[in-house]
């Protein structure tokens, strides 16, 4: 899928069970960031998944640390099918987990902001031992 941009909807009157989000920082230091690249061959190669070295999150490192934001998804080889190589029963498929990268932005944010807080108070804490 191809964007030149997108909008999600987020107006607070949309909303319910508003609650500041707090130990985003901590949640972040949990989840690894990997390189990797995709599968290319068989049925992966139908899939249209990305060339190359990727960077990213694997789904069940982010399933541990916020399950909400990975979705169960399912691949089907409907070509094989509609090109008559299989029945419909025996179509390859493949069961995989998707992740949520537009969620995780809030939370990224979140522990950015905390971390600015950090060290906010480590500077201020500087100018106190530079003035004894």
């Amino acid at each position: 899928v191809y964007s030149s941009g997108s909008y999600l909807p987020s107006d607070k009157n949309l909303k319910l069970n508003e609650e500041d989000y707090a130990d985003a920082l901590a949640l972040v230091n949990k989840i690894p960031v990997k390189t990797y690249s995709y599968k290319q061959d068989g049925i992966y190669g139908k899939m249209s998944l990305p060339r190359g070295e990727q960077v990213g999150i694997m789904a069940q490192d982010l399933q541990e640390v916020l399950p909400q934001l990975v979705k169960h998804a399912y691949f089907e080889d409907v070509e094989a099918f509609e090109n008559g190589e299989v029945a419909k029963e025996d179509m390859p498929s493949i069961d995989f987990n998707a992740v949520n990268y537009t969620g995780l932005v809030p939370v990224l944010v979140k522990a950015m902001q905390e971390q600015q807080e950090m060290i906010e108070q480590l500077q201020a804490e500087i100018e106190l031992l530079k003035n004894d």
